[in-house]
Parts: C-alpha cells; structure tokens; sequence
C-alpha cells in the first residue's frame, strides 16, 4: 500500500497492488481523521460591508506554544485566502496540520489585527466565527465648500467612489468602479468649512470625490486622488468654490 502525504492536511489517496495473479477481493477499512476549521463571518472597511472582496490570510497552526506550520497552503498549494459575497460574508473551510490546538489568522486588509482562537479540535472540525475589521480604514475629508466665496446655503453632498486600476497583465489599464459610499457631512454654514468621513473599498486604487452644492445640484465638481502605494486611513483636503460662470 502507498499512502500519500497529507498536504496540505486535507488529501489522502491509497493504492492497493495486486501480489498474486487473478482476482481478489479484500475488504479494507480506512480510519482517516482529519483537523479543519470553518471560519464563517463578515468583512468591513470604515464601517462599511466589503461585498466581492478578495482578503489574503495567513493563517499560523500551534500546538500550544510550538509552530507546526507558519503559513497554511490550500489544496492548490497557496495561501489561504477569503473572498466575500455581495453581503461582504464569507465563509472558509481549512485544514490544519494534525495536533493543531490553536490557530492565528492575520489578513491582510488595512489595519485588520490578527485572530487568535483556541481550542482547535484535533482531530476535529471546529467553526470559528470571525469578523474581519478594518476600524481606521476609512476616508477622512477637510477643507471649505463655498459659494462665490461664501458658505453654501445648503448642505453639499458629497460621495466617494473607489476605482481598481484594472490591471491584469494584458497591457492598457481600464479602471473598474468598485463602490459608491455616501460621505457623512459636517458643514459649518458661517464660512463653508467642512469635515466628512466616507468608507471605501479595500481594493482601492483610485479615490473619486464627487461635490454637489445646492445651488448647482447638476453640475458636480469631481477630484481623483491616486492612492497606490499609500496606505489606510487616507485623509483628504479639498477647497472648492462654485460660482455660475465656473468651468470644470
């Protein structure tokens, strides 16, 4: 009999080999056990649900306090890794090397700490409910919004949307909107001065802000902010005055 390794903890094969002529029939049992663990949960940046979100994981298995593996590979032999539905939950199912009693999960998502649960049930199945947070990673915004230099008799609205910069290896870049986050607003009517802060997507490549005054509610003023390379939270000053006869 060839028994194969178990790599990555979640694959066993056998292979009988006939040792006399004809054939034979011989009852065999296999007792095969398992370590596995359903990590089940949501993910958010800045408050906001990351629906169709890609998160890496690196997920470290201890027995006790000795490391039995630092980074778990799938069955393709690659790190793990989530990917959220359109609600931005997730669920996972991974395997762990055999005496496994505690498991460490760091994402990779902005400043998402790491997750340390114990007991792991070895052998066993063991769901773990983990919710994946990025609290800082949102958008802050500053600055004035005016009217012909004057505060806006209105409250403006402002949006932020989240663009990737399309690149997947076939040459010219065509951006992809990710989300749209409506910004939360707080506008001081004496000068125009306003702070607001917005959520964004966690694969975020390109910031749009989008401006409307009440006076002009068909006319937005727009900015892009090119954010790769730069890391969570992005914090962002803008000075827009609108009057009549501007262009943009």
């Amino acid at each position: 009999m060839v028994v194969s390794r178990f790599y990555p903890y979640s694959s066993f094969t056998s292979d009988r080999l006939p040792v006399t002529g004809g054939s034979v029939t011989n009852p065999v049992t296999y007792d095969v056990a398992s370590t596995s663990i359903n990590l089940t949960g949501s993910v958010t940046a800045g408050g906001v649900a990351q629906a169709n979100t890609f998160v890496p994981l690196a997920v470290a298995a201890y027995d006790g306090t000795t490391l039995l593996d630092e980074q778990v590979l799938d069955d393709g032999g690659t790190s793990e890794s989530i990917m959220t539905d359109g609600s931005g939950d997730y669920a996972a199912v991974i395997y762990l090397p055999a005496g496994t009693d505690r498991v460490v999960v760091t994402p990779t998502f902005g400043d998402a700490p790491p997750v340390e649960f114990t007991p792991v049930a070895s052998p066993g199945y063991t769901t773990v409910p983990v919710d994946i947070v990025s609290t800082g990673a949102g958008v802050s915004l500053d600055g004035s919004l005016t009217v012909n230099g004057a505060a806006s008799t209105g409250m403006p609205v402002v949006s932020v949307v989240s663009f990737d910069d399309g690149d997947d290896g076939g040459g010219l870049l065509y951006v992809n909107e990710l989300q749209t986050d409506d910004a939360t607003v707080t506008y001081d009517p004496s000068d125009g001065s306003f702070t607001a802060t917005s959520g964004f997507h966690a694969s975020v490549d390109f910031l749009q802000v989008v401006v409307t005054f009440l006076e002009a509610p068909t006319v937005p003023y727009i900015r892009t902010f090119d954010v790769r390379g730069q890391s969570s939270p992005y914090a962002i000053t803008l000075d827009i005055d609108h009057s009549p006869n501007r262009i943009e």
